[in-house]
């Protein structure tokens, strides 16, 4: 029987799995549990894989970012995780200074053998002093469109924030990112030797989008649904999506959409856009727990966000592992996730006309639906399940362990 230690149960466990070697991982993030936004949650997914894959995880996180119902979760195999959630005083250096005596503790006293930080902000800087206080590797994973996110911002903004990174990257073994296109752009933005980076995609949990015998089609009413899965945000492309499905519905296609996510800078807009358009069965959603996902993807028969930016979208992947044909755009690194005419359509950014167009063929094509959903489906499966990037984080782990040696 496998062991489990804490109260109730939040995340899916399984008999632990043999490794070659068990890692003691220190991990800093800045959200953890199944109830968190997307990334966060797959994050969570991934870190839980690999300890039932044997290895040690101690994360620290923010404690009132933290949705998990248990702190210690354990496997037969020695594997183990658990949750330091930081209490976070008014003040930034308040919480500072406990989250580094934290993780030096926890370095000191769990023959830690790296420390991990999947943030960009100045939290990160705590996992690197970390690692040199206690003389280990650092790893660092640099969100994909982290850098086009401060482009609006202030120049001072922008320029800490350059200097921040630099520090990190220097501090770093390891630099862990989600896709060709991302690394490219960060060595250019950066200066970062290539040499430093590896790329591991983001993961989902297939068995969450997907359960074994539960059908995600779409009954009758809910025949031409899109779905819209990110903030209400210009980069996200919301507006382009809002003006194709003006031009579908103009020509007589049966077609509504759901948004789902957060305000963005065209949140306002947005909703002004269908009232002066006269658009019909457009719904905001706002944002949801990550474990509702699964219902509103399985409604849906099209899954839509036409970025103008994109490093990678793990949105895409959760999409595929629920079976549904993908409409996006061939920016960033979406094409290097949706295959064009293989598991999704891909169109030029900010075009409502090629979008809509392409939205139509794959409501009235059912079999060309059909067949870019089971194709992605199967794509996840193999490439993108917390398996197989939990896999691929343990080798370039170990590597960097056992390289410190």
């Amino acid at each position: 029987m496998r062991r489990l230690c804490g109260v109730g149960a939040g995340l899916r466990e399984r008999i632990g799995e043999e490794v070659s070697r068990q890692l003691h991982i220190l991990a800093y993030l800045l959200a953890f549990g199944p109830k968190e936004p997307s990334g966060f949650a797959g994050l969570t997914g991934l870190m839980t894989r690999l300890a039932q894959r044997g290895h040690q995880l101690h994360v620290v996180c923010r404690d009132r970012n933290f949705t998990g119902d248990r702190l210690h979760y354990q496997w037969e195999n020695g594997g183990s995780l658990r949750i330091y959630p930081v209490t976070s005083p008014p003040g930034r250096l308040a919480f500072a200074q406990r989250a580094l005596r934290q993780g030096l503790r926890i370095a000191r006293t769990e023959s830690v053998d790296l420390v991990y930080s999947h943030i960009l902000q100045s939290y990160a800087l705590l996992s690197c002093t970390v690692a040199k206080l206690a003389r280990r590797p650092h790893v660092f994973w640099l969100c994909g469109d982290g850098r086009e996110q401060t482009v609006s911002l202030p120049m001072w903004t922008r320029m800490s924030s350059s200097v921040r990174v630099r520090l990190i990257f220097a501090a770093s073994t390891r630099i862990v990112t989600c896709s060709e296109f991302c690394r490219n752009d960060q060595e250019a933005q950066y200066g970062a030797p290539l040499s430093k980076f590896v790329i591991i995609p983001h993961g989902a949990d297939t068995e969450l989008f997907s359960p074994v015998g539960q059908s995600h089609q779409p009954d009758a009413t809910q025949e031409g649904q899109i779905l819209y899965l990110s903030s209400l945000a210009h980069r996200k492309g919301i507006d382009v999506l809002l003006e194709a499905v003006g031009l579908l519905q103009s020509r007589g296609v049966k077609a509504s959409l759901t948004a789902i996510g957060e305000n963005g800078d065209w949140g306002a807009e947005a909703r002004h856009f269908v009232h002066r358009q006269g658009l019909t069965n457009v719904e905001f959603l706002g944002p949801v727990p990550h474990d509702e996902l699964p219902k509103h993807l399985g409604a849906c028969q099209v899954f839509c966000v036409p970025a103008r930016f994109q490093g990678f979208g793990r949105v895409y992947v959760e999409a595929m592992a629920a079976g549904k044909p993908i409409v996006a755009t061939t920016v960033g690194g979406i094409p290097e996730v949706v295959m064009d005419g293989e598991t999704g359509l891909l169109v030029k950014p900010g075009d409502p006309v090629a979008l809509a167009e392409a939205l139509e063929r794959v409501l009235i094509d059912r079999d060309l639906a059909q067949r870019l959903g089971t194709q992605g489906q199967r794509m996840a499966q193999e490439r993108y399940s917390n398996q197989a990037v939990a896999e691929q984080y343990e080798k370039a782990l170990l590597h960097v362990v056992e390289s410190a040696h």
